[in-house]
């Protein structure tokens, strides 16, 4: 049986940190969610807010290739602090219809209309 070879991929992940301002970091994994939980990991007490792959500039070269999982990239500016359901985070870049998103539940005037969000 012949083993496929792992692929990591580098992400882009902005974290929203209790009593700071969100970090921007750079991680790696062979697939999102493990990215984002090296993220979560590594900024103590944080919590994924957006992502999106990583973009050439972002991704560590040369002789630093291979040691480093997470690279800081300082401040995320542009990502809701927001706690997005197990599963959904919305990509950096692309926030800004999101900013006033809240969690919690609006009753809707017409009792006609089931909607669930």
């Amino acid at each position: 049986m012949t083993r496929s070879p792992v692929t990591r991929t580098w992400y882009r992940i902005a974290l929203d940190r209790a009593g700071g301002a969100p970090a921007l970091v750079a991680a790696q994994g062979e697939h999102l969610g493990g990215a984002i939980a090296a993220a979560e990991a590594h900024v103590a007490g944080s919590h994924a807010i957006a992502v999106e792959i990583a973009a050439g500039d972002d991704v560590p070269l040369g002789e630093s290739v291979g040691k480093h999982q997470i690279v800081e990239l300082g401040a995320a500016t542009d990502a809701p602090s927001l706690r997005w359901p197990l599963g959904v985070l919305p990509a950096l870049g692309h926030t800004g219809p999101l900013a006033t998103a809240r969690r919690g539940w609006i009753e809707h005037p017409d009792p006609a209309k089931l909607v669930i969000e």
